[in-house]
Parts: structure tokens; sequence; C-alpha cells
């Protein structure tokens, strides 16, 4: 049963999910034209895809203690027609951070945890798991939709 629903979970994602290399760039939407002087682009197109992400820097309390790291995101996308790129409404992003404490007091750990991402996933809001405790983060993040 536990397997059954593990798989189901995953065929539920991949169906909302399109396919495509994960560490290419994604696609940029072609403009489409009933004569040669229309130029309109199809806006407001949008998709979910599985990307990497790299968190640049994250601050987590309590510990007083800076991470930084790498992972995956299930992002919902918006295609901006203007800057012809793809950005990203909100994430969801698995991530393994490496720790380390800004008082030099505490060991280097490395943790793992989850975060939402929010402003074309600039802002990473989430919890992560160092093995001993559970901690909150904040920090930067940098999607690699482009």
């Amino acid at each position: 049963m536990r397997k059954f629903i593990i798989f189901s979970l995953f065929l539920f994602l991949a169906a909302g999910v399109s396919a495509q290399s994960f560490f290419k760039p994604l696609p940029k939407l072609h403009k489409y034209s009933l004569s040669s002087t229309d130029t309109t682009t199809k806006t407001g197109a949008t998709q979910n895809a599985i990307r990497p992400i790299v968190n640049v820097a994250s601050y987590s309390v309590p510990g007083n203690q800076i991470l930084t790291g790498a992972g995956v995101s299930y992002q919902h996308l918006v295609y901006d027609a203007v800057s012809q790129k793809w950005n990203s409404t909100w994430s969801i992003n698995a991530l393994g951070w490496y720790q380390s404490s800004l008082t030099g007091t505490a060991p280097q750990l490395f943790a793992y945890g989850v975060a939402v991402g929010l402003l074309n996933n600039l802002v990473l809001i989430g919890g992560a798991y160092n093995g001993k405790q559970i901690v909150a983060t904040i920090g930067i993040g940098v999607s690699l939709n482009n």
C-alpha cells in the first residue's frame, strides 16, 4: 500500500509537469502571426516545471547560523512577453544546505529541508533539519529558469 501511495504521488506530480531537460533553459514562446505585420506574443502562458535552484545565503533561527546550498524546485511559471522570460510565481523547494555558525561556537553541519519560494525565487522561507534540531530559515535564492 505504501509503494502504491508513493507511486501515485509521483504519477500525479509527473502529470502536471512539462517534459523538459532538467538543466536546459526553458524555451521562449515564439510569436505567432496571421499576417506578417502581427507581432503579438502569447502572454499569460503558464506551466509547472521541476527545475534546479540555488540558495545563495539563508539565515537560521535559532542558532545564529548561515546556510548555503542547492536543490530541486517544483515551480509554477508564468511567461513574461516583455522580458521574454519565464518567472516563478511560487515554488516548493527541497534543499540541501551547508550550515555554519556565525559565532564560531557550533560545529559546521549539513542540513536538509523544504522552503517556499516567492518573487521569482528571490525570497526563500522554510525549515531545515541538521540532525539535531529543526530551524526556521529565510534567505535569497537564484532560480535557474533562463
